[in-house]
């Protein structure tokens, strides 16, 4: 299935509503308005799940969403759990993802053409890891943030960057 130039897809319009609850969202996770911030959150990581088999199944596919779905999704990530690590005053926390998060902007820049180029696609392994940290970010967002629940993300976090390190390198040699 080759993807359409299209705009207005129904993936596209739920990837631009991620991108504009991304920032509602922190702020109302930094106001403490904790039951619209859960909601809005829980929402938003809900569209997530059906996007991609929308695009799938209903042949809505475009090249704008094979660039849009990632970037709201890390979008997303980035601004609820700055949001809760602020809120919840986990500095230490805030740091160490503030360098992951330059990690993934500088590899993303460097290795992007390179997937483009070799068509690497998505590994199952990473969308699981997502799944999860998105459940953990809704329960961060319910009120519930510990240390454990944090190196858990963590974990799931680097899992997916370092699967695609052993794949770019199989297709650099």
């Amino acid at each position: 299935m080759e993807p359409s130039n299209k705009i207005f897809t129904i993936p596209n319009l739920l990837a631009f509503y991620r991108i504009t609850a991304a920032p509602v969202a922190f702020y109302l996770i930094i106001q403490d308005i904790q039951p619209l911030a859960f909601i809005l959150v829980f929402s938003a990581f809900s569209t997530d799940l059906v996007d991609g088999y929308i695009a799938r199944k209903f042949n809505q596919i475009s090249n704008l969403g094979i660039i849009l779905d990632p970037i709201a999704d890390k979008l997303l990530f980035v601004f609820v759990l700055f949001g809760i690590l602020i809120k919840t005053e986990f500095y230490q926390w805030l740091t160490t993802y503030s360098i992951l998060a330059l990690f993934y902007i500088i590899a993303y820049l460097l290795v992007h053409k390179l997937f483009v180029e070799r068509k690497i696609k998505v590994v199952r392994i990473g969308k699981i890891c997502v799944f999860f940290n998105s459940i953990i970010l809704i329960i961060f967002t319910y009120g519930y943030v510990s240390n454990p629940l944090l190196y858990l993300f963590t974990s799931l976090l680097l899992i997916t960057p370092i699967i695609y390190m052993f794949n770019i390198i199989k297709y650099i040699k």
